[in-house]
This record gives C-alpha cells, sequence and structure tokens, in this order.
C-alpha cells in the first residue's frame, strides 16, 4: 500500500485496489478534517476503529466502530474524531455520470 501524492482534505490516506469509477482508501487520523462537498461523487465510510462526530449540513451524528456512514450528494460534511485514540476508516467514493 502506498500513501496517496494528495490528501482526502488534509487526511492522510492510503489508496486500496480501485477503478476509475470507484476508489477505495484507508484513513488514519485525529482531529477535525476539512468540510468538504460532493457534486459527482456517492461517498461511503466503514469505521474500523475509533468514534467520531459526523457533521452532514449542519445536523451531527455519532458513529463508532463497525458503523457504515452514507454521504448524500451536494451536502457539506466534517468528520470531528473523539474517541482518545485516531480513527481508522475505509473510505470508498463511487463516481456518477
Amino acid at each position: 500500500m502506498s500513501e496517496r501524492d494528495e490528501p482526502l482534505s488534509g487526511i492522510p490516506m492510503w489508496e486500496l485496489p480501485s477503478t476509475p469509477e470507484i476508489s477505495n482508501y484507508v484513513i488514519w487520523f485525529s482531529g477535525t478534517s476539512e468540510a468538504e462537498t460532493h457534486h459527482d461523487v456517492q461517498e461511503f465510510i466503514v469505521i474500523l476503529k475509533g468514534s467520531c462526530n459526523m457533521y452532514v449540513d449542519g445536523e451531527m451524528q455519532s458513529y463508532t466502530a463497525g458503523d457504515i456512514v452514507k454521504i448524500p450528494f451536494h451536502k457539506s460534511h466534517y468528520t470531528e474524531v473523539i474517541s482518545g485514540e485516531p480513527m481508522c476508516a475505509i473510505v470508498q467514493r463511487q463516481r456518477v455520470a
């Protein structure tokens, strides 16, 4: 696994096997991510370790290991890790035509 040159909203990530339409990454971070909005990508996050608060359009939902998060199109979102350890997650981005 090799670290990608460009971070995912400032979060260190490593690319897993992917296709041009579907990108898969593992991320490991603590703190708070930058807010982002996707217009052509459907995003899913599987929390493997740790816990976080996910803010989507200003509404907060808490997630922990084992949870799957679906990020809606056109919604601003960011993550705040709340566990005492870094959060590890798999992120999948599916491009839409």
